[in-house]
């Protein structure tokens, strides 16, 4: 079985085995590998190589056919599987299979580029245009009064965006940004979980805003209605 053709299901799970991948087959084939001392040195410089600068929705595809390349199918997988999620829980879990060396090097990778490999993953086959992470921050404006709030989006492709609004000129930005999810016409286009989650912070909003009153009244006329 080549392992890299299953790699998204296979890294996504904390059971490998269920996909074709044996931690112990996996880890002393490693541990072989490194049995040339150069082995260790060169595979971080591979990785270097893979990590260095913008990682994007591409970086976590070039970093597997360099390791696969240079380490072989299933120890190149082993390491990517034990360095790209849940590291703590997926070293713990190989250090019952694998040999000391094994062990020390997959240690040595999460200690200098677990971030970044953790990084590389989570964008791996993402549609470069999404986003992927939202940061915010609340401030109370001491100079013309009021509050002013600071959004940055990460997108997938690397590529980030900030900008700041009151309170009131967001909610106008979120109010065209529905209108325009409105001319998509076609509920097929929105998965269930966005929607969802959409409601649910909506809800928060009404109830914040003591309008839960006038929200269901505009549900029940006969405009919205005749709109459903």
């Amino acid at each position: 079985m080549n392992l890299s053709d299953n790699w998204a299901a296979l890294l996504a799970s904390g059971a490998p085995e269920d996909f074709g991948l044996s931690l112990e087959d996996a880890a002393a084939k490693l541990d072989a590998r490194l049995g040339d001392t150069q082995t260790g040195k060169q595979a971080l410089e591979i990785l270097s190589r893979r990590l260095d600068g913008n990682i994007d929705e591409k970086s976590f595809d070039l970093l597997r056919t360099g390791l696969v390349g240079y380490l072989g199918d299933e120890a190149a997988t082993l390491v990517a599987w034990a360095v790209a999620a849940d590291q703590d829980n997926r070293i713990a879990q190989l250090e019952g299979h694998a040999s000391a060396r094994a062990i020390a090097f997959v240690r040595t990778v999460r200690g200098v580029y677990g971030p970044e490999v953790e990084l590389a993953y989570s964008r791996w086959n993402q549609p470069p245009q999404n986003w992927g992470w939202v940061y915010r921050w609340v401030f109370r404006d001491e100079v013309y009064g009021g509050h002013l709030i600071r959004v940055r989006i990460e997108k997938y492709n690397g590529e980030d965006l900030t900008f700041e609004a009151t309170p009131d000129s967001l909610l106008l930005l979120i109010g065209y940004l529905t209108n325009s999810l409105n001319t998509v016409a076609s509920p097929e286009a929105l998965s269930q979980d966005a929607v969802t989650r959409l409601a649910d912070e909506l809800s928060s909003l009404i109830m914040l805003l003591g309008r839960e009153s006038d929200f269901i009244a505009r549900l029940s006329s006969p405009a919205a209605e005749s709109s459903g």
